[in-house]
């Protein structure tokens, strides 16, 4: 007796806050299993990529894709499309390079005027510990000029 066929037609009838997770978990494995083999090879989300690899292990041949979260387009999830941020299980940010290029840029024109206030402030303060840098590093160049002559 095949089992599919009666795990399909009660996890259709009950809804969702009814199931196990073990019952969800078939469902969510049913589904993608009656999904087109063309579309689950090339368009899978991210999300459900990592689960995917989770169970199979490494060495996959799917290309993961990837939503940004300001424009809600899916990218491949590489560094050509998303910059790195440790923090995240894929290492990578959540928003684009091209959304966050914007975000910059906006918050730049918005803020302009503090930025460059606080940069010049910034260089006040430390003003004496840069000359003494600057000085002692000239200092010990001219050092090592003589000893090489």
């Amino acid at each position: 007796m095949d089992v599919l066929p009666l795990i399909s037609k009660a996890t259709k009838l009950a809804p969702m806050s009814f199931l196990t997770k073990k019952t969800r978990r078939v469902k969510s494995v049913l589904n993608s299993l009656e999904r087109k083999p063309t579309e689950t090879m090339t368009s899978l989300r991210f999300s459900e990529m990592l689960k995917n690899q989770r169970r199979r292990g490494e060495g996959s041949n799917m290309e993961l894709l990837k939503e940004c979260t300001t424009c809600h387009e899916d990218f491949p999830a590489t560094e050509d499309h998303f910059r790195k941020q440790a923090k995240n299980k894929d290492g990578l940010k959540y928003t684009c390079k091209t959304c966050d290029n914007n975000r910059a840029k906006k918050r730049y024109r918005e803020k302009a005027n503090e930025l460059i206030a606080n940069q010049l402030e910034y260089n006040k303060k430390r003003k004496d510990k840069y000359l003494n840098y600057q000085r002692d590093y000239k200092k010990k160049r001219r050092q090592l000029d003589k000893l090489r002559k």
